[in-house]
Order: structure tokens, then sequence, then C-alpha cells
């Protein structure tokens, strides 16, 4: 005899079964988490080449399509695709080498010479900034309790300092002692980038192939025109910041050898690398840059200040807004949310791509609300949902 199911009872049946099925799942995911975090960061690193191959890709994608398009547009007519794409690979790798080595062979011995410089003369800035405390002490006629706190802190400030130089310098024979691997990577993921430029269109339509296949036509259209949207974000906001950054850095440079500051290298590039950070670029550059120059010259750190200030106004308000515009979409809150979230998540590289990567997440959400309130027939901006002017009554 067949037992007849209630179609609800089996319904609820498999929805139990798939609930608990998922909670087992979850419960199993939590409590190893510990293990699936150190797995996926021993995946990661083995992909690190590929990330790097992809991220060099993306970024060397853009002169490629300058040289084909522009320069090379005229082998379109001699049917040479092959020849224009082998041709425009080689001009923009070879034309990034260059520009690569130029600025290494600028930047890099005057950087060394800088943070020798600094690290062999800190004895003596210790000394002048001993004698500049007494000055004071004694241009203000502190009594001895006073003057025995501060040299108590001065010398714990000195030790500090000097022990900071110290970890510096073993960081740096650290570094050395990988360079072997990075440059590893960086070859390999070289090649990769090679491949992935060589066959862009190729990999593209595979993998809209595969979305079509897959999945439904109408969601596969969303996500290639998300994608054309990402990249545009994404690119007008790194290109954007790192040309406002170059900018700052050789504005700060020009600005300290004017004013005969110490160190005008050093700082300007600390200063300008740190100025891709948004928001809080200006600050975490400005604080080492500011103890450096202090050690040196304690009056010329107070000039510095006051320069960084008007430097950082300038960028924020003049020439900020003129190269990003409002490339991102995104108000000061939910910037600032981007950045915070971003560092909490990922450090420092969080910081920088979290604000074009919130942007890309901001519109999707925004497009799904919007969507939903638009087959409800309700209105979509916001200021229509302020009591007690709005028009809908809840």
């Amino acid at each position: 005899m067949k037992i007849k199911l209630n179609s609800n009872i089996a319904k609820r049946t498999i929805s139990n079964i798939i609930v608990v099925s998922v909670g087992i799942i979850l419960f199993f995911i939590i409590k190893n988490l510990g293990g699936i975090f150190n797995k996926v960061g021993e995946i990661i690193k083995l992909l690190m080449p590929f990330i790097y191959g992809f991220a060099m890709a993306y970024l060397l994608a853009i002169p490629l399509k300058f040289l084909e398009d522009k320069v090379l547009k005229f082998m379109d007519k001699k049917n040479q695709y092959k020849a224009k794409r082998f041709i425009s690979i080689t001009i923009t790798y070879i034309s990034a080498a260059i520009l690569i080595s130029i600025v290494f062979s600028i930047l890099v011995p005057e950087l060394s010479r800088s943070i020798y410089t600094l690290l062999e003369n800190i004895p003596e800035y210790i000394k002048a900034l001993e004698e500049y405390i007494n000055n004071i002490v004694i241009a203000l006629n502190l009594n001895g309790d006073m003057v025995e706190d501060l040299v108590k802190d001065f010398n714990s400030i000195s030790k500090y300092i000097t022990s900071i130089a110290g970890t510096a310098v073993l960081d740096l024979f650290q570094f050395s002692a990988n360079i072997t691997q990075y440059i590893l990577n960086i070859f390999i993921a070289t090649i990769i980038s090679i491949y992935l430029l060589a066959g862009k269109e190729k990999f593209f339509a595979q993998i809209k192939k595969f979305l079509y296949a897959m999945l439904p036509e109408k969601p596969v259209k969303y996500v290639i025109e998300l994608t054309r949207s990402s990249h545009k974000t994404f690119i007008g906001f790194l290109g954007g910041k790192l040309l406002d950054s170059l900018i700052i850095g050789i504005i700060c440079f020009v600005g300290m050898k004017i004013f005969k500051m110490p160190y005008p290298l050093l700082v300007s590039f600390i200063i300008g690398i740190t100025n891709v950070v948004p928001v809080f670029g200006p600050f975490i550059g400005a604080v080492p840059s500011v103890i450096i120059i202090f050690i040196a010259s304690p009056i010329k750190a107070l000039w510095f200040i006051l320069f960084i200030l008007v430097l950082q106004q300038f960028d924020g308000n003049i020439l900020g807004p003129k190269i990003l515009g409002n490339s991102t979409g995104l108000t000061a809150f939910w910037v600032m949310f981007a950045i915070l979230l971003g560092n909490g998540l990922f450090g420092v590289v969080g910081m920088i791509l979290g604000v074009p990567t919130f942007a890309v997440i901001y519109s999707i959400i925004v497009s799904v609300i919007n969507n939903a309130l638009k087959e409800k027939g309700l209105p979509v901006e916001a200021k229509e949902y302020a009591a007690p002017e709005n028009k809908i009554k809840f």
C-alpha cells in the first residue's frame, strides 16, 4: 500500500532538513574558523603570483588600449591584429620597465642616503635637543623637580627613538632576506599578465559564455553592466588618486626645498605615498615626517606642521575635487565607513581599495532598492520620505 504524503507536509519536511543541514554546516565552519582562515591564507599565498599578474594586466591594459586604438590604428586595415597586439604589449612593458627604472634610479639612492644620514646623526640630534631643552628650562626658570622630570621623559623618548631606528634596520634586513621570493613572484606575475593581455578578449568571451550557460540572460546582462561600471569607478578613483598624490609629493618637495627643511625627498616620498589613502592618508604621513624633521630641527618641525596643514587644505578643497570630482558617488560619511571597514579587514590595502569597492557595493544596493520601490509605485528620491512633508502616508 502506497502512503500518500500531504504536499505541504513534504515541503515543510524538506525545508526543515535544509535548515538543519545549513545550521550543522555553519556550526562546523564557525567551530573551525581559525583553521579555515589559515587554509585560506595559505591558498592566497600560493595564488599571489596570479593576483599580482591580474593586477599588472588590469593596470597595463589602459596604455595597451591607447596604443592599439590611437597609435597603431593603421594596422587594422592591413588585418594585422596579432602583430598589433604583440607590438603593443612589447611597447607597454618596455615603457613600464623604463619608467620604473628611472624612478628607482632617482629615488632609491636618495632615500637610502637620507635614511642612512638620519640614523647616523641621531646621537648628534639628541645632544642638540638636550641643549635646546636646557635653553628652554633656563629661559622659563623652571624648578629642579620639573627639570628632572623633563630629563627623564626626554631620555625615555630618546631610547624609544633609538629602538625604533634599530627595529627599522632589522625589518630592512628581514625584507632583504625575503626579497628573492618577491622577485620570483613578480617575475611569474609578469609572465601571467602577458598571457592575460595577449588573450584578454578570449578570456572575457569564455567567462561570458559560462555565465550565459549557467544563469538566466537578464542577470548576466546585469553582471556585465555592473562589471563595466565597477571598472570605470576603480580606474577613475585609483588613477585620479595616484595623480593627486604625485602632485602633492612634488609640491611638498619644492616647498621643503624653498624653506630649507631637512630630508626633503624622504619626507615628500612619505607624504606622497600615504596621500593615496583617502582622508587619513595626510595624517598617517604627517606624523613620521614631523618626527623625522623634529629630530633634526624642532623649529623647522613646527614650520613643517603649518606647511603640511596648508598643503592638505589645498589638496582637500582644490586639487582633489578637481582631479577626482565625484568619481565614487559616496558621501563623506560612507567614505569614512569604507576606509575604516577596509582597514579593519585588509589593513592599508583595504584603506586604499575600500572606497571604490564600497562605491560599487553601494551602487548595487541603491539599484536594488530603487527597482523595488519602482515596482511598488513608490518614489525613489530620499527627500520624498522626509517627515512631515513627505507625500506618502505611513
